[in-house]
């Protein structure tokens, strides 16, 4: 079974890219882990490309909410910690994703 990927910031199926980056503790949800890289759509690699964080997080929020029926202030604060060990562990510049 092939899952197709999503953007790692907000689940748009339209990845264009892949940032590198070191495994780590996903510290906002119990037991899980990041593990490689981040894929990123291009609305929100643009916005890393500029370093937009707190737009890259209000993106990510509110897409969150949309699909899941939460408010955006309730999922902001843990999205916003998720994106800063993305920050904190990235390595290297994006890399081009390869389509099937």
């Amino acid at each position: 079974m092939t899952i197709d990927p999503v953007c790692d910031f907000c689940s748009s199926p339209d990845v264009r890219w892949r940032y590198p980056a070191r495994d780590f503790v996903i510290s906002v949800i119990e037991g899980a882990g990041s593990e490689g890289g981040w894929a990123a759509c291009p609305a929100c690699h643009a916005l890393i490309e500029r370093g937009l964080r707190d737009k890259l997080t209000e993106r990510s929020a509110r897409r969150f909410a949309r699909r899941y029926g939460v408010a955006v202030k309730a999922c902001k604060p843990q999205l916003r910690q998720l994106h800063d060990q993305f920050w904190a562990n990235r390595e290297g510049p994006p890399v081009p994703q390869e389509t099937p």
